[in-house]
């Protein structure tokens, strides 16, 4: 038993000094080296430019990174870093990225073909909730158009609105509040806000039913490309011989 508990503890001061590591460009006495590896990071949230300066602005707060390489379309990014604690580890940096809601996790070699995109797994949900969004804009809208039913059609159009306005007010809490920054939900959420404020409903439908539209057919065209750049790849890539 006693033999036993040393070991144990041995084992726990190992990993009790591996948190604590601390490389040779840190520290020049260390005689643990500072070893550059390449981690490829998907991120699962990456869609545009904006996206794209948060991830740098995240990774510049760590030492050892010597470069990133961020690919919009394919959302991942590669990082030449060290991996030591006192550098850039890879769960550090996963977590970091985390915090902005960026979705990211590590991607290994051949995970593409293995965890390959599903159409509904990407905008299935979001088409769901675009033709509700339609849908319940167009009756209102024949139904205002007949005259017979005013305030009906009011009320269609508020439901219309209030539905489609929440993934608007989801975006815009986590752009103001944890990325710090301003993007188009935001303005979007102003302009909706202002037309129900205003007794503009037709117009606060009609917004929200187009800015979600218009985010279903970036979705869709973006899963596009990206299949399309894989296969791409897939064709172009020399063959294995057997």
């Amino acid at each position: 038993m006693q033999l036993s508990n040393i070991n144990e503890f041995k084992v726990v001061s190992k990993e009790h000094n591996h948190d604590h590591d601390i490389c040779n460009a840190c520290d020049p006495m260390s005689a643990i080296a500072h070893t550059i590896r390449v981690t490829r990071i998907r991120i699962a949230n990456l869609c545009c430019s904006g996206e794209e300066v948060i991830i740098r602005t995240v990774l510049d707060g760590f030492r050892g990174i010597e470069h990133v390489a961020i690919n919009v379309v394919g959302r991942y990014a590669v990082v030449k870093h060290c991996g030591t604690a006192c550098c850039a580890p890879t769960e550090r940096m996963i977590d970091a990225l985390n915090e902005k809601y960026l979705g990211a996790s590590i991607q290994e070699v051949g995970a593409d073909e293995e965890n390959e995109e599903k159409p509904f797994e990407v905008y299935g949900q979001q088409a769901i909730h675009v033709c509700v969004v339609g849908i319940l804009f167009v009756i209102g809208l024949i139904v205002d158009l007949s005259h017979e039913a005013d305030l009906a059609a009011m009320w269609i159009y508020i439901t219309s609105t209030i539905i489609g306005i929440l993934p608007i007010v989801h975006a815009t809490g986590i752009t103001l509040f944890v990325r710090k920054s301003i993007d188009i939900h935001v303005l979007m959420l102003i302009a909706i806000v202002g037309a129900l404020a205003s007794g503009d409903y037709f117009d606060s439908s009609l917004v929200v039913a187009l800015f979600s539209a218009a985010e279903l057919i970036e979705q869709v065209v973006m899963f596009r490309v990206r299949r399309a750049v894989k296969m791409s790849s897939a064709a172009s890539a020399p063959s294995k011989v057997a």
